[in-house]
């Protein structure tokens, strides 16, 4: 069994309170039911050790929702029903997940055959672009309408208009569409896959800039936040003392550091949604 990471582990992206991403992928050889148990037995016990509760808190929270079917799906994959996912069934937004998918224990000849005879060819296949960003755009104003939750004064830099979900969804769309003929730019980590997009004339300079630079304010935004709020947490405080803490640990100072703050994420989600916009062909 290989146990494989994908989001910000796969990435190497973690940051506080992040969790931790796992698919559980297991060969078909042997007898299928006993093999199935037992590396069941085997994910179970570890996603057991690492959220168990102690009296300093847990290590991690573990999600699983990145296999095929999702939560309706077995808790580990065998080989024959990834390919026959992957082969048949998978939507984009799964095609998304894993192009951040990498081995972080186990059997890695076991990761490589899956890369080269599933992952590669299902994930790096030509694509309709005008259809996948239209996709994209009706996944994201989903995402902004149901779970965001923005009204004026409320922002959410993860999952909001110029969030953090902006630029990789913008990374994830040029690497699903140039990533067959040109294998440089696949990489799992955000702001590595920028800086190749660019090198490799996958993103004009005028888009990475905002995206680059966005990325890195928000993702020192979330770090601050999360050790404010000891959560996972990625709204914004709306005002007071709270959002005050926030701006000096942003390093903000004097009694408009609130509002200084807020300004600058107003012109940082302001540039990313931009040339979001501009790199799906939408602006």
């Amino acid at each position: 069994m290989v146990v494989l990471a994908l989001g910000k582990l796969g990435g190497r992206e973690l940051g506080y309170h992040s969790d931790l991403d796992l698919l559980f992928l297991y060969s078909s050889a042997g007898e299928h039911g006993a093999n199935h148990e037992y590396f069941a037995r085997i994910a179970q016990k570890l996603i057991s050790h690492l959220t168990l509760p102690l009296r300093e808190g847990f290590l991690y929270r573990i999600d699983t929702r990145l296999r095929p079917s999702g939560s309706a799906g077995p808790l580990v994959v065998s080989f024959d029903a990834l390919a026959s996912y992957h082969g048949r069934e998978a939507r984009l937004w799964e095609r998304q997940a894993l192009l951040r998918l990498r081995p972080v224990a186990g059997d890695e000849a076991l990761f490589e055959r899956a890369f080269a005879q599933v992952i590669e060819p299902s994930v790096y296949r030509p694509i309709d672009r005008a259809a996948a960003a239209k996709e994209l755009l009706s996944m994201r104003e989903r995402i902004e309408r149901e779970i965001a939750d923005e009204s004026p004064g409320r922002y959410n830099s993860k999952l909001g208009r110029g969030g953090l979900v902006d630029v990789e969804f913008a990374v994830q769309f040029l690497q699903l569409a140039h990533g067959a003929d040109d294998p440089q730019i696949r990489s799992a980590n955000t702001p590595q896959a920028l800086g190749l997009l660019l090198e490799h004339g996958h993103l004009a300079a005028q888009d990475h800039a905002p995206l680059a630079r966005g990325y890195r304010f928000l993702r020192r935004l979330e770090s601050r936040l999360r050790i404010v709020r000891d959560r996972s947490v990625d709204r914004l405080p709306e005002g007071g003392a709270e959002l005050l803490r926030l701006a000096r640990r942003m390093g903000y100072s004097g009694p408009r550091a609130g509002d200084d703050l807020l300004s600058d994420y107003q012109r940082t989600a302001a540039g990313i949604r931009q040339a979001f916009l501009r790199v799906l062909g939408a602006a």
